[in-house]
């Protein structure tokens, strides 16, 4: 007798078998960002074929305000079978009971079901990367960099709030407990100007998300964020940080990959978005 797909939800019990869809399709996410991604409070919606899990995708809602989609994936078995679009749209479908907007990076695979299911492009995405040993020595010009601790919670979530244009209290609790290494800088009466967080993706150091003032303070964070690191720097810039782009390549990234910002149920991306100089993750938003 033949086996039969059926949809159902994916949650933290299921972490083992995500993190074996995601290195079927190439993806070969660490445990620990499997770990990360079931904490953070979502919908989770995938194919099963008895006890194996073929496809997956979450939604992260952040009130009514936006919502973000990611983790999109179908094993390569089982692609051409409409998989992607039925866990895309049963997502879609929680979103649409708040009316959010919806969010998203695709992938050159996943771009024509996204145009398809309605979503529109708000953007682009830049990957900057750059190979280092942790005998690396960059300067670091901002004398006010300091590590960020717990109790930065509430300014870090702010900000973000201001930049994204939600709130994501719950995402940032998240990422404290899982980031290898964090900075900030604030003023002379105290106030916020910017932050870094980084973490460890096997061989590189992953800076998600860094949202500053201005492009030379984002820079100083991400130099920061770099020091005494053996291995890949990476980070996820919006297109229209043009100026903070070309610092990077001044100082030894290359651009490596482009991917399309889509969204659908919104003409614009919420927020202060000029202070968005990495992107939390592409799942996160």
């Amino acid at each position: 007798m033949s086996r039969s797909l059926c949809m159902g939800s994916i949650n933290k019990e299921h972490a083992h078998l995500l993190q074996q869809l995601t290195q079927r399709i190439g993806w070969n996410f660490t445990s620990e960002q499997v770990n990360m991604f079931l904490s953070v409070k979502g919908t989770w919606v995938g194919h099963w074929l008895e006890d194996e899990l073929v496809s997956s995708a979450a939604l992260f809602q952040y009130g009514q305000k936006l919502s973000s989609l990611g983790i999109v994936m179908v094993d390569p078995n089982h692609r051409g079978k409409g998989l992607g679009k039925q866990a895309v749209q049963q997502c879609l479908d929680v979103a649409a009971q708040t009316g959010s907007p919806v969010t998203l990076v695709a992938t050159a695979e996943g771009y024509p079901l996204y145009k398809r299911l309605g979503f529109q492009t708000m953007g682009q995405i830049h990957r900057f990367e750059r190979i280092q040993t942790e005998n690396d020595v960059h300067p670091i010009e901002a004398k006010d960099i300091l590590p960020v601790i717990v109790n930065d919670l509430e300014d870090l979530t702010l900000l973000d709030e201001i930049v994204i244009g939600a709130n994501r209290k719950d995402v940032y609790r998240i990422l404290l407990q899982n980031i290898d290494r964090a900075f900030k800088i604030r003023d002379t009466c105290g106030d916020l100007q910017g932050f870094g967080l980084a973490l460890r993706k096997h061989n590189v150091l992953a800076v998600d998300p860094l949202m500053a003032t201005s492009p030379d303070v984002a820079r100083g964070l991400v130099e920061a964020l770099a020091s005494s690191w053996d291995g890949i720097v990476r980070i996820d810039v919006p297109g229209e940080q043009t100026w903070f782009m070309a610092l990077l390549k001044e100082h030894g990234f290359q651009e490596t990959m482009v991917s399309p910002v889509m969204m659908i149920h919104g003409d614009r991306l919420p927020g202060q978005r000029e202070q968005l100089f990495g992107i939390a993750d592409p799942a996160l938003g």
